[in-house]
């Protein structure tokens, strides 16, 4: 046999069955790797859905939230005008009133304070009984004003007519605070204005009460210090305004140093109504002229003003 050769060579047959059955095998495999890769990575969705009732058990379960609403205190405000009472300081007003209605339950606050330029005392109540008394109880003997709501101080000061005068000749390096201060002792002041006019100012005080009216005829001038400014109130007539300036007389040759305080004996001799030193409009320093004016009510005292003599 020779010339013949022995080949291992499988049957096509026997390859195409391995095959086969080699494809057999890991098509389970492949299909049981999709399964496990879909339940790990993508869960399924009925698992995690919850039924009804696991719905209604975890609502039952939950506390019911509820609100309290808490409301606003209420307060009972009343007032007291501190004019009404005389002859004693601020402190002393506070103190009197407090001790008449100081038996009152319910006192919140207890304070003085201002308005509309009234100066007042405010008492707050925690209720509306407590504040009732305190409407009711006589302050002063013979006295007629209690104590009354806001309303009723509104009203009070609408019934008053305010008053405002004009104070010429105040100098621009007058102390302003100090200066406030005493035209707010003169009376009930509700504004004060400062108005610059040349070398002066001309100051605007409105009064809460025309309670200085009649003081403001007679007197043509207000004092402060070593100054004397004239004064206009707003009820002056145009006549009378003009007759403020009618009868003047200059007197020259005045020291340096001389002040309009230092002129009130002369003015007080000659009877004279006002006096106005003014500022030397070409002076650097703010200096003051050597002369003064004097204002007169009547021809005849301004004639007997030129018969007198000073040295």
């Amino acid at each position: 046999m020779e010339g013949v050769e022995f080949t291992s060579s499988q049957p096509s047959g026997s390859n195409n069955a391995f095959s086969l059955n080699q494809a057999v095998v890991q098509q389970p495999e492949n299909n049981n790797g999709q399964r496990l890769c879909s339940s790990v990575h993508a869960p399924s969705h009925k698992e995690n859905e919850p039924t009804v009732s696991t719905a209604l058990d975890k609502s039952d379960k939950q506390p019911q939230q509820s609100w309290t609403v808490i409301g606003k205190a209420k307060q009972f405000q009343l007032f007291f005008p501190l004019e009404i009472i005389l002859e004693q300081n601020p402190t002393e007003k506070k103190n009197y009133v407090y001790q008449i209605i100081s038996d009152v339950p319910g006192l919140r606050t207890y304070v003085v304070t201002t308005i509309k330029g009234i100066k007042v005392i405010k008492a707050t109540y925690e209720s509306e009984q407590s504040a009732q008394k305190v409407l009711e109880r006589q302050i002063i003997k013979g006295n007629k004003v209690r104590f009354c709501k806001i309303e009723g101080i509104n009203q009070a000061q609408d019934n008053q007519q305010s008053y405002e005068i004009r104070i010429w000749d105040v100098p621009l390096d007058i102390e302003k605070d100090i200066f406030e201060q005493h035209l707010r002792s003169i009376g009930n002041v509700k504004s004060i204005k400062f108005n610059i006019k040349q070398l002066y100012y001309e100051v605007a005080v409105t009064f809460a009460d025309n309670k200085l009216e009649e003081r403001f005829k007679k007197e043509w001038v207000i004092r402060f210090c070593k100054h004397v400014f004239r004064v206009f109130p707003s009820t002056l007539s145009r006549e009378e305004r003009n007759h403020r300036f009618k009868y003047v007389l200059k007197l020259a040759n005045l020291p340096s140093s001389t002040c309009a305080i230092d002129l009130a004996e002369i003015a007080n001799i000659t009877k004279a109504k006002a006096i106005f030193l003014p500022k030397n409009k070409f002076s650097r320093n703010y200096e003051k002229e050597r002369f003064v004016w004097f204002y007169f009510d009547s021809e005849q005292e301004m004639g007997d003003a030129k018969t007198q003599i000073f040295i």
